[in-house]
């Protein structure tokens, strides 16, 4: 995690995030999905292209950077890594948060699930989340990684889900 790029297990490749000059390990099979949103940078990978009958991606991961926000909320970076990913009354925690610093970022990671829920009157089955938010100390760009998937599908899942939010790699001076 961090800076540095390392090497990632067959089927994945490193795919560049234009704009948040970052990279990410993406399955081969997977689709990439950037989402323009004015002051942010959205990314989206899934290994399908087409929405359930919800209009979601059954399983994905998403990105959201958003530069100097950390600055702006006059937060810490740890408070605001860590507060962010906890602070969700929809999703129950799976064990401690995990908080770590290296000298550029501060990361709070964790595994969480939520409930079944109807959502503008539709069905959603319950979920399982495996989050990272990390800010960048000199920059104050906050970075949220959030991979979901159907709580039945985790056992599928998740070991694609460390990969691609545990090897990340951040630009230092974004």
């Amino acid at each position: 995690m961090g800076n540095e790029r390392r090497e990632i297990p067959t089927g994945f490749f490193w795919k560049k995030c234009p704009g948040a000059d970052m990279l990410v390990p993406m399955p081969d099979t997977w689709f990439f999905i950037p989402s323009p949103v004015s002051g942010t940078f959205a990314y989206g990978f899934a290994p399908e292209r087409t929405p359930n009958k919800y209009g979601f991606l059954d399983t994905a991961l998403s990105i959201n950077v958003m530069p100097k926000l950390q600055k702006q909320m006059n937060m810490s970076p740890e408070d605001l890594a860590r507060r962010s990913l906890v602070e969700n009354p929809a999703t129950v925690p799976l064990g401690e948060i995990e908080v770590s610093e290296s000298a550029h970022f501060v990361t709070a990671r964790g595994r969480f699930t939520a409930p079944a829920l109807k959502l503008a009157g539709m069905d959603v089955p319950p979920q399982w989340y495996n989050a990272d938010h990390t800010v960048n100390k000199d920059t104050g760009t906050f970075y949220m990684f959030t991979f979901n998937t159907p709580l039945d599908q985790k056992e599928e899942y998740e070991e694609i889900s460390e990969v691609m939010v545990g090897q990340r790699v951040l630009n230092r001076n974004f």
